[in-house]
């Protein structure tokens, strides 16, 4: 080290510097700029000057070093003194300096500069810039230096003064700590105590080296962990806590001491400890329990009160309830707390609930009233609720008490029950504790926030013995004394007293005072906390007037609970009340104010003369009415001297009465009664007196009502019992144990036995077994609810028939209680029948109406046809009702109108069957064959009502006939040419046995839809002229069924000829067959032996699951079928059936219709009568069947046929008579890489509906677009309706939609499709869907390259949702 400063320079040198002089130096040059920094210059003038001597001195260095710089400026020698100008004079100085050195400067060189040796001018302009440049940037970092160092030396200097203030103020708070009447305490950051004030020390008789103290065996075993583990949770969170525990004290007793703590920081955040007071709550804490036994008693009566008992805040907010109350809400406690009146209260009643709490809050005493509650299960319940505010010491409204009885009982029986209001009040919050010191003289020199606030900012009472003058007179003399018992001696004292606060209001405060002395034991004055206890004083006293109200009323309660005399228990009543209030006389007084008299019918006496009688109300005070009709109490003191009874005193005086007081009874909102007391003498009646007469009123009087209600009941009993026996359906009553109280004479007559023995039977055994479960499943459910409920079944009467009977059966109630069921019940047996029968014709109807391939119509008895299915509307362009009545006019042949309307007009006259063939011109299709046919209807009594008729295309039939007329004449003409044309002639007859075929179809449909239309006008008819929406709803109902019958029915025409559109999937024909096998199970009946074998490794095809699973039900029914009567008649004995599924294999020859290779086999397989070859031929024909008439369709196997070839595959059967027949269905499989090359449509990406709801509806049939139109609209789309594709172009040119559905074949030139894709291409962002009604392959082809959502007719609502909002697919 020494060796690096002598090389460095730092060690001794000539001058003799050493390396401990020169920090020395450097310190006395800091304080020398330091010094120069705090110069003051009071002007400009003296920054000048001091900038100018600085100049000088430096121009005074330059000038003795001329010889050194000889010609060269040398001004940079100038800088350090425009640097110490600048920290002397500012900037002014400063630049007083630069000016002063540039000018003397040159003067200098002028004058020192060798001869010859001049300075260049440019070298000159140089100096000169450089020194300006250098210059002033010394000056401003010499200026800034200077407003640095001041500002330093006026932060120093504050900073000086802060810590004065702070030594000061720990002073002063070293006094109050040490001082305070309070425990304090602090500690480190490791938890050790570090401070403990005077009383802290005293309690636990510390000392005062706290080295090695430690608190914690000085808390009560029993709580020390406790203690430490928040302690220590504190620490390690460095947050404050608040905990209550036992210290023992120096004298050995424990204490229960409450402790505050807050955490110390540094003012870098650094956690320093806790800082905390100790409170001895012990006397606080055995006034709490006291208080709180006290309550608790108080609320066991309340929670056991017969009552409703609630507590709410201002905003009507249930904040307390107990479970009488939450019950008659139907709710629990837990879960009423939190909700409002408004939630709970019927809605009729909401309005005048609230006003009525509004006006108890604005200063009313109390009020009463009779509303509504609806119970979640839907009742409601009538309530007689009173209501009290509860007010804080000021007066001010704070919440309600409430109190209700449930009355619905009595009012259903035509009264009330009621039970008064109680009140309640919550003790008030303690305020913060206030804290002062006095002087020697005990004049308050410091006061906190709580004393300030006590007083009010700025009171004179806080200065000098002002305070005196705030101590309540009655206590000022007892105050003085105990200070001038304790103050000479300098001890402690404490004492009660009230204290005016600074709204004048007198708070009773406990005073605890200490003595405070400094550390020479010199008396500095006294340090003085006050607690407010006057909450604590008024709760008390408050809760021993409430405990002494509420048990009167409870026990009285009791008492009239198991009493059912009207007059017992107003004896009751009036007798206790007698008692408490030491009346003279208590009664009620009954009003009928259209007579204008009081009916007092009974009254309690002691020593006076008795009231009862009748009295007119002019007598015994008239002006007394209108305020107990305004539902006030009325309190008289003195009867002679008060306004409203001094002309009526005679009359008062009779009866010897001075005073009294009234608590109204209103009912209804009108005054029915009053409960009175009196008194011999004048006597002032307490708000007390006045609330427990209201109470007793309320409850006591809906006791009355209950009484008087039942006897009416038994009354009422004895009436329904008469009226019953002469009822004709059956009618019972039961008991909660679910045994018959009562039965009616025609329950018994249905038993045909004595009244005892029909009552005493059980119901369950003359059940039917097929019903006998169902029946009591639906008992047992409906009485479980507590509802009414209904149900239907079959019982056995006393004869041995079977009746259906509907019996409606409601609960009866005993309050909230179901105590057993009322029961009726109908003979509906004819009913059903008619109704099974009427539900059969409909469906007929409904299924060839909606399904029909034909034109039906129907005609009124003037020969104008009123009605007309779908295809006859879409054939004829029918839009309107209107075009209706002529629109087959339009087209008709001319040559065919006058044959066809007087061959009907004949028929029509005769009323007998009509047949015509006419020609039609239509307008899109050509000329048309239509065959028609009509048969006359009839209503009931055999009226006649017009005419119901169809018309078939038979176009392609005549066509037909016409080729075969062709192929005949080219025969006779080409005789010779027979082997040419033998291939052509061929061909042509094997098209006319297809066009025959075609015509046996035709006329198959044409005969059944012929036997259906007679049901299906018919049912109209009753439709049109019922009147029950019920009737009309259940005939609706049945004809969506019947609809979907006749789709069924259609598509299984369509798959026979090939022309229903299959769906294909993947599917494993296992998974399919398990899933139907309980439907196929009820289908073939429990009689018959049904297996199932499946293949194992499943049996995976490409079919439609929907078609596979009609054509299986299809064979099973055949096979069915074919072993007899399963329901009970002839069944061939060991009845079986079995489906297997296998792998086949066809070879070349096997099956003509099927190419070789692997299949796979679903095999139905019987034991029946088997069939014959020649049915075994015919049995794919169409409307081939071999059952009885109108037990087949014929259709089942032709469905099972085309969707077999459809599906690439075929059918086989093997049938032997009399031993049984196996149908095979072909299927080709499905491998594992056929799914994957399925074809299969690129996704479309179909956004999910968020747009508008603007919808464009194209379509030219009427009742379709009507249908549509109403389903769309109550979706809650704004609709527009266009038929053609020329009417919608112009709508959407006209205004703007989001979507658009859109017929595919429509009149008008242009098809759905395109339209579509127009408006796909003018309106890119509008959403399309396509409809259509019309299947096969041509219509399949027109849809397989259109992106577009397709929806099939029929359709239903939920199917038109999800294809307008873009949740169905594209076209398959």
């Amino acid at each position: 080290m020494q060796s690096r400063d002598r090389e460095s320079g730092w060690g001794e040198d000539a001058g003799g510097m050493t390396t401990a002089a020169f920090p020395q130096t450097l310190s006395k040059v800091d304080a020398l700029i330091m010094r120069l920094a705090r110069l003051r210059q009071n002007s400009i003038v003296g920054s000048v000057l001091v900038g100018a001597a600085w100049a000088l001195a430096g121009l005074g260095l330059r000038a003795a070093a001329s010889s050194f710089y000889g010609a060269i400026s040398g001004f940079i020698i100038l800088l350090p003194a425009v640097i110490v100008a600048a920290v002397s004079a500012g900037r002014i100085g400063g630049w007083t300096a630069i000016t002063a050195c540039l000018l003397g400067g040159w003067a200098v060189v002028e004058l020192t500069a060798p001869t010859g040796q001049a300075m260049t001018p440019g070298l000159g302009r140089v100096a000169t810039i450089n020194f300006i440049v250098v210059g002033l940037f010394c000056s401003e970092m010499g200026a800034w230096l200077r407003r640095t160092l001041q500002r330093l030396e006026r932060s120093l200097s504050a900073l000086r003064m802060s810590d004065a203030r702070i030594d000061e103020t720990e002073g002063r708070l070293q006094v109050v700590s040490e001082l305070a009447p309070a425990m304090l305490w602090m500690s480190d950051a490791d938890g050790k105590c570090v401070h403990l004030n005077q009383d802290q020390r005293l309690f636990w008789n510390a000392p005062d080296d706290l080295t090695g103290f430690d608190f914690a065996g000085l808390i009560h075993p029993d709580d020390r962990q406790r203690v430490l583990a928040a302690t220590a949770e504190a620490m390690r969170a460095a947050r404050g806590f608040t905990l209550e525990c036992r210290h023992r004290r120096h004298d050995g007793v424990y204490r229960i001491i409450q402790s505050r703590a807050r955490p110390r920081l540094s003012p870098s955040g650094e956690f320093l400890g806790l800082i905390g007071v100790n409170t001895d709550v012990t006397d606080a804490r055995q006034a709490e329990a006291e208080l709180n036994r006290s309550r608790s008693e108080l609320q066991a009566m309340v929670d056991q009160s017969a009552a409703g008992i609630v507590r709410l805040d201002m905003e009507g907010r249930i904040t307390a309830i107990n479970a009488r109350y939450a019950e008659l809400l139907g709710l629990t406690p837990e879960a009423a707390i939190g909700r409002s009146t408004r939630d709970v209260s019927h809605p009729d009643d909401v309005a005048a609930t609230e006003a009525a709490l509004e006006a108890i809050s604005g200063g009313g005493g109390g009020d009463q009233l009779i509303k509504r509650y609806v119970h979640p299960d839907g009742r409601v319940i009538w309530a007689l609720v009173s209501v009290r505010a509860l007010r804080d010491a000021d007066g001010a409204a704070v919440g309600y008490i409430a109190g209700s009885v449930d009355i619905t009982a009595a009012r259903e029986a035509e009264a009330a029950l009621r039970e008064s209001e109680t009140r309640f009040r919550q003790l008030a919050d303690i305020a913060p504790s206030p804290v002062w010191l006095t002087d020697i003289d005990g004049a308050i020199d410091f006061a906190n926030a709580a004393l300030r606030e006590f007083f009010g900012e700025g009171s004179e009472m806080l200065s000098g013995q002002r305070w005196r003058e705030a101590v309540h007179p009655e206590d000022a003399a007892m105050v003085a004394r105990i200070q001038q018992d304790s103050r000479p001696r300098r001890e402690p004292y404490g004492f009660e007293a009230r204290i005016r606060r600074h709204d004048l209001a007198w708070r009773w405060m406990r005073i605890s005072v200490k003595p405070r002395f400094d550390d020479d034991g010199v008396f500095l004055g006294y340090a003085g906390m006050a607690f407010d206890v006057t909450e604590n004083r008024e709760a008390l006293q408050a809760a021993a007037r409430q405990e002494r109200r509420q048990a009167f009323l409870l026990q009285l309660v009791d008492r009239l609970r198991d009493m059912s005399d009207p007059d017992a228990i107003m004896d009751e009543v009036e007798r206790s009340l007698g008692d408490l209030l030491e009346a003279d006389r208590v009664g009620y007084g009954e009003i009928d104010q259209e007579a204008g008299v009081v009916s007092m019918s009974r009254d309690w006496t002691a020593g006076v003369v008795s009231a009862r009688g009748q009295f007119s109300l002019r007598d015994l005070g008239a002006g007394l009415i209108p305020e107990l009709a305004a539902g006030r109490t009325v309190r008289v003191e003195d009867v002679r001297t008060d306004p409203r009874t001094a002309d009526v005193a005679a009359a008062f005086d009779a009866l010897q009465t001075r005073s009294l007081i009234r608590a109204p009874l209103i009912r209804g909102g009108q005054l029915r009664a009053f409960l009175y007391a009196h008194a011999s003498h004048a006597r002032q009646w307490t708000e007390a007196e006045a609330a427990l007469l209201e109470e007793v009123a309320a409850r006591t009087w809906a006791e009355v009502e209950r009484a008087r209600a039942e006897a009416e009941t038994l009354e009422s009993e004895q009436r329904f019992r008469a009226i019953a026996d002469t009822a004709p359906v059956l009618i019972w009553v039961t008991n909660q144990d679910r045994t018959r109280a009562f039965v009616n004479q025609a329950y018994v007559d249905f038993y045909g036995s004595t009244y005892e023995a029909a009552r005493d039977a059980d119901w369950r055994a003359v059940l039917h077994p097929d019903d006998h479960q169902r029946i009591l499943e639906e008992s047992l459910a409906g009485e479980a609810t507590g509802e009414p409920f209904s149900m239907e079944g079959r019982y056995r009467r006393h004869d041995g028939e079977w009746r259906w009977l509907k019996s409606f059966s409601r609960p009866r109630l005993s309050g909230t209680e179901v105590v057993g069921f009322v029961g009726v019940a109908f003979d509906v047996t004819d009913m059903r029948d008619a109704r099974a029968r009427l539900e059969e014709s409909e469906g007929r109807f409904r299924t060839v109406a909606d399904s029909a391939p034909a034109l039906i119509w129907m005609s009124d008895d003037a020969a104008q046809i009123v009605f007309a299915n779908r295809r006859y509307r879409t054939f004829f362009s029918v839009r309107s009702q209107r075009q209706l009545r002529d629109s087959w006019r339009r087209l008709i042949h001319p040559d065919d109108e006058p044959v066809f309307t007087g061959a009907f007009m004949r028929a029509f006259e005769a009323r007998d069957r009509f047949e015509a063939l006419i020609r039609v011109n239509h307008p899109t299709l050509g000329q048309r064959w239509l065959r028609t046919e009509g048969v006359p209807r009839f209503d009931a009594e055999g009226n006649f009502q017009g005419y119901v008729g169809a018309s078939l295309d038979i176009t392609d039939a005549k066509r037909a006939e016409e080729d075969l007329k062709r192929i005949n004449e080219l025969l006779e003409e080409r005789v010779g040419e027979a082997l040419q044309e033998k291939a052509e002639a061929e061909a042509h007859l094997m098209h006319a046995q297809r066009m025959e075929a075609v015509g046996r179809l035709t006329g198959g449909v044409a005969h059944d839809f012929n036997n259906l239309l007679t049901v299906v006008i018919g049912a109209l008819d009753i439709i049109l002229r019922s009147d029950d929406p019920a009737k009309r709803k259940k005939l609706g109902e049945a004809a969506l069924a019947a609809a979907r019958r006749g789709e069924s029915l259609t598509h299984q025409l369509l798959a026979f000829s090939r022309r229903q559109a299959l769906r294909p999937e993947p599917v494993d024909l296992n998974a399919l067959i398990r899933e139907s096998e309980p439907l196929l199970r009820r289908a073939v009946g429990e009689a018959v032996d049904f297996r199932v074998r499946l293949k194992r490794g499943g049996a995976r095809v490409l079919v439609d699951p929907a078609q596979f699973e009609a054509a299986l039900l299809n064979l099973i029914v055949n096979a069915r079928d074919a072993l007899g009567d399963v329901t009970g008649g002839q069944l061939r004995e060991g009845a079986r059936i079995t489906v297997q599924t296998q792998a086949c294999l066809v070879q070349a020859g096997d099956a003509p219709e099927l190419p070789p290779g692997d299949y796979v086999c679903v095999s139905v397989s019987d034991n029946g009568a088997g069939m014959s070859p020649e049915v075994l031929n015919r049995v794919f024909e169409p409307f081939f069947t071999t059952k009885a008439v109108g037990k087949g369709t014929g259709l089942g196997l032709s469905q099972v046929y085309g969707f077999a070839r459809q599906s690439g595959g075929g059918v086989r059967i093997a049938s032997t008579p009399g031993r049984g027949t196996e149908m095979r269905l072909y299927l080709p499989p499905l491998f594992d890489n056929a799914e994957a090359e399925a074809p299969s449509r690129p996704p479309v990406a179909e956004a999910p509906f968020t747009g508008g709801r603007r919808v464009l509806l194209v379509e030219d049939d009427v009742n379709v677009s009507a249908i549509a139109l109403d389903l769309l609209e109550s979706f809650g789309f704004d609709v527009r309706l266009a038929e053609t594709g020329a009417e919608a172009q112009e709508a959407l040119a006209a205004e703007r939609f989001d979507v658009m559905l859109t017929d595919v074949v429509m009149p008008g030139g242009m098809s759905g499709v395109e339209l579509a894709r127009q408006v796909a291409q003018d309106w890119p962002d509008m959403r399309i869907a396509l409809t259509s009604g019309y299947v096969g392959d041509d219509v399949d082809a027109v849809l397989a390259d259109t992106p577009w959502p397709f929806l099939r007719k029929p359709y239903s609502a939920e199917q038109l949702r999800q294809v307008i909002e873009g949740r169905a697919s594209p076209p398959a």
